[in-house]
């Protein structure tokens, strides 16, 4: 079994001229946010970031271990 992190909250770091993926994440409902980790400021990046509610996480560890009635 494979463990993965899963968060709440997905990031995303994009290239300042990535129009389409940037376009594509503002769908998704990401927002515009400071830079995070070990990112710096850099006038060619854009950092985005969705909150995603807590039921969520639960759901996608559910799928990726089994619950125990798999």
């Amino acid at each position: 079994m494979k463990v993965v992190q899963i968060s709440n909250t997905p990031q995303v770091q994009a290239f300042i001229h990535q129009h389409a993926a940037i376009g594509l994440y503002e769908t998704m409902g990401l927002t515009k946010i400071p830079p995070f980790g070990s990112y710096t400021e850099d006038p060619l990046s854009l950092f985005m970031e969705k909150k995603l509610p807590k039921s969520f996480k639960k759901s996608i560890k559910e799928q990726a271990i089994g619950t125990p009635e798999d």
